[in-house]
């Protein structure tokens, strides 16, 4: 195996160890975090328990909203953060009022 192939496998199984992890950490914690990138949310679905907490960072360069039905956030700058605390079960759907290609949903259960 040359270099280039030992490298691109590293950093594969890198970035699998990663989303492993904070997928378990999101699904059974009572806090999840979502990226705020360029042009998407990651992970776009979460799962939190009732009282749980979505924290939401923009890591991109642009402005963006993280916009419910009936709340959210104010405009993020870059490195800005937005959280929530979810307090009934259900499915919770948002977009980006900047760009509303961008969506999520959180999930929350007892």
């Amino acid at each position: 195996m040359n270099k280039t192939h030992a490298l691109i496998v590293l950093v594969g199984a890198a970035a699998l160890l990663y989303l492993l992890v904070h997928q378990l950490a999101s699904g059974t914690a009572g806090t999840a975090q979502v990226v705020v990138d360029e042009y998407v949310f990651y992970p776009d679905d979460v799962t939190v328990k009732t009282r749980g907490k979505v924290v939401w960072v923009n890591e991109g360069f642009l402005k963006h909203t993280v916009t419910f039905d009936f709340f959210g956030s104010p405009l993020l700058a870059p490195d800005d953060s937005w959280e929530h605390v979810f307090e009934e079960e259900g499915d919770y759907a948002y977009y980006s009022a900047v760009d509303a290609k961008m969506s999520g949903v959180v999930h929350v259960t007892k």
